[in-house]
């Protein structure tokens, strides 16, 4: 089955924080806090895609003060942060949710998602991923992490399901 049949299965979507949902800088402020952007378009994906009925996860090494709160009120169901064994936190979703792998699909960027995204049914990345990541993963978005990567691939599912809902422009 071709990559883009895979997504007309998908229920469910899991991304990696740092380098998927943002483009894996960090500012790092005098007082020894750290920062990071977000995209705006990838979070009105994200809100879509919740409201459409699709089960959002977020599973990140780091820890990220308010990144929490931001993705709750996107619709992400559950974002687990500062854990490194991101193939346990999948499974214990799996379970949770009642899933198989079919319908999940992952989006990462380095080494520790390699375990939980070989578990899902797609498995995508943004061009600035890792290189060992690249020769594993099912689609390659456009985007850059931090750039709408995550709206991308979104949207390329929900349009293949019928469920993105664009406004028509339309000449003058």
């Amino acid at each position: 089955m071709n990559p883009l049949e895979k997504l007309q299965h998908i229920t469910t979507f899991v991304f990696d924080f740092d380098g998927v949902l943002t483009n894996g800088s960090l500012i790092l402020t005098e007082g020894g806090e750290e920062r990071r952007t977000m995209n705006i378009y990838d979070g009105y994906a994200i809100r879509h895609a919740a409201n459409e009925g699709f089960k959002i996860f977020i599973i990140s090494g780091s820890t990220i003060p308010g990144a929490r709160t931001r993705l709750s009120k996107l619709g992400a169901m559950e974002s687990f942060f500062f854990f490194f064994y991101k193939h346990e936190v999948l499974m214990g979703i799996f379970k949770k949710y009642e899933l198989s792998s079919e319908e999940v699909l992952y989006m990462g960027d380095d080494v520790p998602d390699f375990e939980a995204m070989q578990a899902c049914g797609v498995r995508t990345c943004p061009p600035n991923a890792m290189p060992e990541i690249f020769s594993n993963v099912d689609l390659i978005t456009l985007a850059k992490g931090g750039e709408g990567a995550v709206r991308e691939i979104i949207e390329k599912t929900l349009r293949i399901q019928d469920k993105w809902n664009s406004i028509s422009i339309q000449q003058a």
